[in-house]
């Protein structure tokens, strides 16, 4: 188990939140082996002792209680079990903040951009920590087509905008297109705060009715 699963099948639902919110809070990496079946869901976890470098037994349970939560995107071509690795990078935002500040106290004229000046600079660079795609996917039933989202979020990591792309938007129903939008705003990314004031992208998302409503009744979502 070498490869990352992210990088061969899209992650439609995870959460981390419980890993960074720790009482033993340790910086470092933690990389959890595991297999996903052909509807997207984890039937088999472990934590890769050898490449992971936290050794709070805290956290390594939440991130295998995490791994087991996660939701990839199905793929009925897919082998029956599809195995590989998941990295998650615990970093000291705390150091991170006062370096921050400092920079900030050294340049106390810095311009914050607006959000409608900022360019499109196609996927977010930051790590999404908490994506329920399933809030979108819950009502999609008999939709077919893309979405194209902008997306801006700060320091912080929380989206504070989110419009849809049009002219790369197949998806006409406005009753659909206003819900997603608004299941976007629960995504939640890695915070940085030495990042811009905001740090925008685009998130595009693919619908086929008879995929998704199968997901859904496998799933039970």
């Amino acid at each position: 188990l070498t490869d990352d699963l992210s990088q061969r099948r899209n992650v439609i639902y995870n959460d981390l939140r419980k890993v960074l919110g720790s009482n033993e809070i340790q910086y470092g990496q933690i990389v959890l082996n595991l297999c996903a079946n052909r509807d997207g869901k984890v039937t088999f976890v472990e934590i890769d002792r050898d490449k992971s470098t936290i050794t709070s037994v805290e956290m390594l349970n939440e991130a295998l209680v995490a791994g087991y939560n996660y939701i990839f995107e199905p793929n009925p071509n897919a082998a029956q079990l599809d195995c590989g690795s998941i990295s998650i990078e615990i970093k000291n935002f705390k150091e991170q903040n006062q370096s921050a500040d400092s920079q900030l106290n050294a340049n106390p004229s810095e311009s914050q951009t607006s959000i409608d000046q900022l360019p499109n600079n196609g996927a977010i660079s930051r790590k999404m920590i908490y994506s329920n795609v399933v809030c979108i996917y819950s009502q999609a039933k008999n939709q077919n087509g893309t979405i194209c989202f902008n997306v801006c979020i700060n320091r912080e990591g929380k989206v504070k905008y989110a419009s849809i792309v049009n002219e790369k938007t197949t998806l006409k129903n406005k009753r659909f297109l206003q819900k997603a939008l608004n299941c976007i705003y629960e995504y939640q990314y890695e915070p940085d705060p030495s990042a811009a004031a905001e740090e925008c992208g685009t998130i595009r998302m693919i619908f086929g009715g008879d995929q998704f409503e199968n997901w859904r009744s496998k799933t039970g979502r």
